[in-house]
């Protein structure tokens, strides 16, 4: 910024840059590359042939949460959201912001075109539509910033916090 501020040739920078720190905004982008259900003939989730226990343990593993976030989405898209159990895999509580909170989601699934993978195609094209039906309002979150307003809460919060020491003693 410094230099962009001695030199009058980079003066739409040093706007932009003042523009850009005066509207600053955060965000999270979560990326999730969801392995599909696990089936113990075909399974490759870990070294060595299909029998070994450490390959059931892990292709088990993966239905569980895959399955967890087929609830969890199957209770979103229905619009009757009384209990969503996010908390039944570890998979649902890192997708509950990108699903349930505020937010734009966006789910690419691949599908296989050989016949023997039929049943998972449908499967993965079920998912997907409920998927998609999950109805989220998205609205951008604004941060008041006034001082009569911080205040106002600054002395709210003080007299709860005089409260809580009452309390305690």
């Amino acid at each position: 910024v410094r230099a962009a501020r001695n030199s009058g040739r980079n003066s739409f920078l040093r706007n932009s840059l003042i523009l850009l720190l005066s509207r600053a905004a955060a965000g999270k982008l979560t990326l999730v590359d969801l392995a599909g259900m696990e089936s113990a003939k075909k399974s490759y989730a870990a070294e060595g042939p299909s029998n070994q226990p450490a390959r059931r343990e892990e292709a088990k593993n993966i239905n569980t949460s895959l399955y967890a976030l087929g609830t969890v989405i199957e209770r979103l898209a229905s619009g009757d959201v009384g209990h969503v159990p996010w908390r039944n895999s570890k998979l649902t509580r890192l997708l509950q912001d990108s699903l349930g909170g505020n937010s734009r989601s966006a789910i690419v699934t691949t599908l296989r075109a050989e016949e023997k993978n039929i049943d998972e195609t449908i499967g993965t094209l079920r998912f997907a539509q409920r998927a998609k039906a999950i109805a989220v309002k998205v609205t951008q979150n604004e941060v008041k910033r006034d001082a009569g307003f911080l205040k106002a809460q600054l002395a709210e919060h003080k007299e709860e916090l005089s409260v809580a020491r009452m309390e305690v003693e």
